[in-house]
């Protein structure tokens, strides 16, 4: 039964994880093929602090510019750095939107992570053992799964 769970739940991570990837990299390409310029001005930065003590902190700055139709936007793109790439401030910038949606947008030269794309088969690896464990270790596993949290 424990053996059910934990596939049931690395199914779960793994095919959340494999939507997560893809929606983001569908974002990024949109935007880089189909993305109107415009120029910005990195006014600061936020940090998020990575774990432990590698330098896994990302560096998000805050962009201000203005959309062709006029419309003042200020926020942080969608991908962050892994050092202070732009060090004096304020700092000109390109910036790439959609004009449904100004306030995802990406600075010109970002690359999306490819690693995050080559981990998806990994996933699907997971996703079949998990469905693997779960079909032949137990035909009747759903109800096994409902009975174990009726129980708790």
């Amino acid at each position: 039964m424990i053996t059910v769970l934990f596939a049931l739940v690395f199914l779960i991570i793994a095919l959340f994880s494999c939507y997560s990837t893809i929606k983001s990299y569908s974002k990024f390409r949109k935007l880089s093929q189909h993305g109107l310029k415009a120029k910005g001005v990195i006014k600061k930065f936020d940090i998020e602090k990575g774990e432990g003590d590698d330098d896994n902190d990302l560096y998000f700055p805050i962009v201000q510019f203005r959309t062709y139709l006029g419309f003042d936007i200020q926020g942080r793109p969608m991908k962050g750095y892994q050092e202070n790439e732009y060090q004096d401030l304020p700092t000109e910038v390109e910036v790439i939107y959609l004009d449904s949606d100004p306030e995802e947008f990406i600075i010109e030269g970002q690359k999306f992570n490819n690693t995050r794309l080559l981990i998806i088969p990994v996933f699907l690896l997971v996703c079949y053992e998990a469905f693997t464990i779960l079909s032949d270790e137990n035909t009747d596993w759903l109800n096994e799964v409902m009975e174990f949290f009726k129980s708790l």
